[in-house]
């Protein structure tokens, strides 16, 4: 629903992630949700994970724009 999707927007501002896998519902077949009613539009289920996208570009880009200029103390592992 448009309130579920509201409040995954929501949640996300909040956590803020860095990174996140987000991709569009599709239908599988034998599954139960593939037979559920009233399945969103292509095009609606494509703008939200756009909007999804972008927010979680904008709040990793906000992140890592407040680290510049900072020295951090970093892990370098491999030969």
């Amino acid at each position: 629903t448009e309130e579920d999707f509201e409040q995954t927007v929501s949640l996300m501002r909040e956590v803020a992630f860095d990174q996140a896998y987000i991709f569009r519902y599709s239908k599988r077949r034998d599954t139960p949700a593939a037979e559920l009613p009233d399945q969103l539009p292509d095009d609606v289920k494509e703008e939200r994970n756009q909007t999804l996208l972008r927010l979680l570009d904008e709040t990793a880009a906000a992140r890592l724009n407040a680290m510049i200029g900072e020295r951090v103390q970093i892990l370098v592992e491999g030969p």
